[in-house]
Protein backbone atom coordinates (compact mmCIF):
# COMPACT_ATOMS: atom_id res chain seq x y z
CA UNK A 1 0.00 0.00 0.00
CA UNK A 2 2.71 2.48 0.78
CA UNK A 3 4.58 1.58 -2.15
CA UNK A 4 1.57 2.26 -4.54
CA UNK A 5 1.38 5.61 -2.30
CA UNK A 6 5.05 6.82 -3.39
CA UNK A 7 4.40 6.19 -7.12
CA UNK A 8 1.03 8.02 -6.81
CA UNK A 9 2.78 10.92 -5.52
CA UNK A 10 5.68 10.82 -7.98
CA UNK A 11 3.34 10.64 -10.94
CA UNK A 12 1.82 13.73 -9.80
CA UNK A 13 5.19 15.56 -9.10
CA UNK A 14 5.31 16.01 -5.95
CA UNK A 15 8.62 14.99 -4.85
CA UNK A 16 8.60 16.17 -1.54
CA UNK A 17 5.86 13.38 -0.53
CA UNK A 18 7.68 10.84 -2.51
CA UNK A 19 10.47 11.95 -0.30
CA UNK A 20 8.24 11.99 2.81
CA UNK A 21 6.30 8.43 2.13
CA UNK A 22 9.73 6.98 1.13
CA UNK A 23 11.11 7.90 4.48
CA UNK A 24 8.18 6.23 6.45
CA UNK A 25 7.91 3.36 4.50
CA UNK A 26 11.06 2.52 4.75
CA UNK A 27 11.37 3.05 8.54
CA UNK A 28 7.86 0.81 8.88
CA UNK A 29 9.60 -1.96 6.95
CA UNK A 30 13.27 -1.53 6.81
CA UNK A 31 13.77 -5.01 5.30
CA UNK A 32 11.12 -4.83 2.04
CA UNK A 33 13.24 -5.13 -0.85
CA UNK A 34 10.35 -4.09 -2.99
CA UNK A 35 10.82 -0.47 -1.06
CA UNK A 36 14.38 -0.28 -1.06
CA UNK A 37 14.39 -1.57 -5.05
CA UNK A 38 11.74 1.34 -6.01
CA UNK A 39 14.24 3.55 -3.94
CA UNK A 40 17.30 2.61 -5.67
CA UNK A 41 15.47 2.82 -9.31
CA UNK A 42 13.89 6.13 -8.23
CA UNK A 43 17.66 7.66 -6.69
CA UNK A 44 19.22 10.26 -9.49
CA UNK A 45 21.60 8.85 -11.47
CA UNK A 46 24.24 10.78 -9.81
CA UNK A 47 23.71 9.04 -6.54
CA UNK A 48 23.33 5.22 -7.61
CA UNK A 49 26.31 3.11 -6.04
CA UNK A 50 27.95 1.82 -9.34
CA UNK A 51 28.82 -1.74 -9.40
CA UNK A 52 31.94 -3.14 -11.17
Amino acid sequence: MRLEAVRLERRSGNSKGVDSLMTKALQECPGSGVLWAEEALAAQRSEQKKIP
